[in-house]
């Protein structure tokens, strides 16, 4: 059965990208290769030619073969077909070996330095991946995309300092724009600077007032800077607009725990329930809310479904149990401690499904 190909031919590794946009067939791909090969001569071109129409049937041996014998004499073109194939079948090796030919061969533009460092990531080869995006910056100060890629490998690398300092520099540079100040507002909480995160959170909030979690962030950096009250009203409208964000819904219930407000935190983690089934946190502190209030059997059914994505639900639910017995409701603590195996049970079925 014949199937579409999207045809796509790009000068990507010169970081710009110039396309040609053609629908084919494999079967008229096919066709292509066999005009070719049929060929008694062929010239570099050709090579070429063929690499580039296996490529789009991911036949990767025979474009990296074709690629190779059509970059015979070594040529910008030749690299960058070997790079792009070496890149599809994830031998970034090859593509690195490929690039940096390319780069004695001329000066390059500073989408190269990108790619290249994107490719150095691919073999985890941190100092070069930094080095050739620093070189990217250096040869145009205003390439946002490299200050991004940085960024984003930092983020990748779990390093929020320096990313941090890289958002810094990104806003020194190109402005406050919503985008980025979303970013910094996030880092700020993450990094625990929550007297700058109050004004950063706050600027996030009135460029992008429609993403919920800058409405959490800015409600977490009060909640940590001794202003609780000012941090519930936030976290409190918050939830009200956006009753589909998890986040939004899991800390407005953790705010109202903490002010014992039991009534508002089981509406909020039952909300966070609805919206993530799995979100075991939630109906653990569900749960416990549902207890102070005394509705026990719901509170049981909260600690079953919290169970299997949390291990400390069942010893949670041992210590309601004991409360329970102390409260002289024999009956009830009975009817907890019945469950404790099915919730361990619960959480170890779940553990084996994630390993898999």
């Amino acid at each position: 059965m014949k199937f579409l190909i999207f045809f796509i031919l790009s000068t990507h590794f010169l970081g710009f990208s110039l396309y040609a946009k053609k629908i084919v067939t494999s079967a008229q791909v096919k066709q292509r290769i066999k005009n070719i090969d049929a060929k008694s001569k062929k010239a570099p071109q050709d090579f070429l030619d063929l690499a580039k129409n296996y490529l789009l049937i991911k036949d990767y041996e025979s474009a990296i073969k074709n690629a190779r014998l059509g970059n015979d004499p070594q040529s910008v073109d030749g690299l960058e077909l070997i790079a792009k194939i070496s890149h599809e079948k994830q031998d970034h090796l090859e593509e690195v070996r490929a690039l940096e030919i390319i780069k004695t061969m001329g000066k390059q533009p500073p989408g190269f330095f990108v790619r290249l460092g994107e490719a150095y990531a691919e073999i985890n080869k941190t100092e070069e991946v930094i080095k050739n995006f620093r070189q990217a910056i250096s040869e145009a100060p205003k390439y946002e995309k490299a200050y991004e890629a940085l960024y984003q490998f930092y983020l990748g690398k779990k390093n929020t300092y320096d990313a941090r300092l890289i958002l810094l520099e990104i806003i020194e540079k190109f402005g406050e724009k919503s985008k980025w100040l979303n970013e910094m507002c996030k880092i700020e909480i993450k990094e625990k600077y929550f007297d700058s995160a109050k004004n950063i959170c706050q600027s996030a909030l009135v460029k992008s007032p429609d993403v919920a979690e800058n409405h959490v962030n800015l409600a977490l950096a009060f909640k940590y800077t001794e202003a609780e009250d000012q941090a519930r009203k936030i976290l409190y409208s918050a939830a009200k607009q956006f009753k589909k964000s998890e986040q939004t819904q899991r800390e407005a219930g953790l705010l109202s725990q903490n002010a014992k407000n039991y009534e508002l935190s089981e509406s909020h983690f039952g909300q966070c329930g609805i919206i993530n089934p799995k979100a075991g946190d939630c109906f653990l502190e569900l749960a416990k809310a549902q207890f102070q209030l005394k509705k026990y059997d719901q509170s049981l059914q909260s600690f079953l479904n919290a169970c299997p994505y949390v291990k400390e639900a069942e010893l949670e639910m041992r210590r309601h149990a004991y409360n329970l017995d102390k409260l002289g409701q024999p009956k009830l603590y009975k009817k907890y401690m019945d469950q404790t195996e099915k919730c361990q049970s619960l959480w170890f079925s779940e553990a084996k499904k994630t390993q898999k």
